[in-house]
């Protein structure tokens, strides 16, 4: 039986029903003494939050000064960043990954002072993989380069000693590549000939064309030009399918590939191709599976011959609990709602078995919960059952707390 439980902020799963964020600001020309006052307040909670100390109250003190529109421009990227971390030091994940997203959001495309702290929090609240700090669109070099880069960089043809054109078309997948740098062919080659020539002077040009697609369709896509790209697919048997029709494109077919993972474990597989870039194959029963097969791979110095076993975890992900649970998210809050105003601030903690098909079994209210009104609890627990997982077959049971937080609007 694998129980899990959310005991730290990387395992945390928290829906919400408010924001931790206010509205745009708008400028203030005169300073007034209680602006002053209030700055000062504002400085010393996000103190306390680079501490650690005082949380709940620093949380508090930096929403009052975003709510009355006390900072603006680089210093409210400042404060909304330090109420995230006040949030996730909080335990209140949701509110802590919901006001990174809106401050990045307030942002758009364009580059801002305080933008890879954001998306290096936001990779570790998320995944619980920690981002380089390093990273910077203006400096490549910064960027992670693979292990497996370096190889796959040698099936790349090339024109001549100083300028590589690289193509790369990714068919599924999600955040794994770029954050272990698997595909950072540009970053391989430029290793590779300062390792060639560490006091050569020349400077190797690279240009890449990279596309990425939700799955298989965008195959069609990329037909034409397929010759001349490193094609990179991810086969699951959940969503992820490719069809026989495609099999051409695949490093091998997929009648193989399935007859291949009916032992439950996942496998990588590559074909090179005379002249051309490689084609790689990412393969695991369920989708969330296919970031362990990936990172076996990453590590890999030489391109194997023959496909790869990979063991993969058998039991429920978090990151699968966490979309099932938010996709089921429009029923707890509908439990909310019909709940007479003024309605309450609290946390109803879901407790739940698992089975080997994905059906929720024993839903139950466990210690942390605040909210217990007769009618709200029958309804959470009813919306706890409806829920489906990814079935295990033989994984055996799986036991989820869950606390959801409540706040009114």
């Amino acid at each position: 039986m694998k129980t899990i439980s959310p005991v730290s902020p990387a395992s945390l799963f928290v829906l919400v029903l408010a924001s931790c964020t206010a509205g745009p600001a708008d400028l203030t020309e005169t300073a007034e003494p209680s602006a002053v006052a209030a700055s000062s307040a504002l400085e010393a909670a996000m103190h306390d939050v680079d501490r650690g100390v005082s949380l709940a109250a620093a949380r508090s003190t930096i929403e009052a000064a975003l709510q009355q529109n006390a900072v603006t421009g680089e210093a409210r990227d400042d404060a909304e960043l330090a109420l995230a971390v006040a949030c996730e030091g909080l335990d209140d994940h949701e509110h802590a990954v919901s006001t990174l997203e809106a401050t990045m959001a307030r942002h758009g495309r364009s580059n801002w002072a305080r933008q890879q702290d954001a998306n290096r929090l936001l990779v570790r609240w998320l995944t619980g993989t920690d981002r380089p700090a390093t990273r910077s669109r203006s400096d490549s070099s910064a960027l992670p380069v693979a292990p497996v880069a370096h190889a796959l960089a040698r099936t790349i043809p090339r024109s001549s000693k100083e300028r590589v054109d690289i193509a790369i078309a990714r068919f599924g997948g999600d955040e794994t590549s770029e954050m272990l740098g698997t595909f950072r062919i540009d970053g391989a080659l430029r290793q590779d000939a300062e390792v060639e020539c560490p006091l050569c002077d020349r400077d190797l040009s690279t240009h890449t064309s990279s596309s990425g697609y939700v799955d298989w369709t965008g195959v069609a896509v990329e037909a034409e030009d397929f010759g001349k790209t490193l094609a990179v697919f991810y086969y699951d048997q959940e969503a992820g399918k490719i069809p026989a029709r495609y099999d051409a494109y695949l490093p091998m077919p997929s009648a193989a590939i399935e007859a291949r993972l009916q032992d439950g474990k996942g496998f990588y597989a590559v074909k090179e191709r005379p002249g051309a870039p490689a084609i790689v194959l990412f393969a695991a029963p369920r989708r969330a599976q296919l970031a362990s097969v990936e990172s076996a791979f990453a590590v890999q110095t030489e391109l194997p011959k023959e496909p790869v076993t990979v063991n993969v975890p058998k039991g429920l992900l978090p990151r699968e609990i966490k979309a099932a649970m938010r996709a089921r998210f429009g029923a707890f809050r509908a439990c909310y709602e019909a709940l007479a105003e003024p309605r309450p601030a609290g946390t109803f903690e879901l407790a739940f078995a698992i089975d080997g098909d994905g059906k929720v079994q024993s839903a139950s209210s466990a210690n942390g919960t605040t909210m217990r009104a007769p009618g709200f609890e029958r309804c959470m627990l009813d919306g706890a059952r409806s829920v489906e997982f990814p079935a295990l077959g033989g994984a055996g049971e799986t036991t989820v707390r869950y606390p959801i937080a409540f706040q009114p609007d």
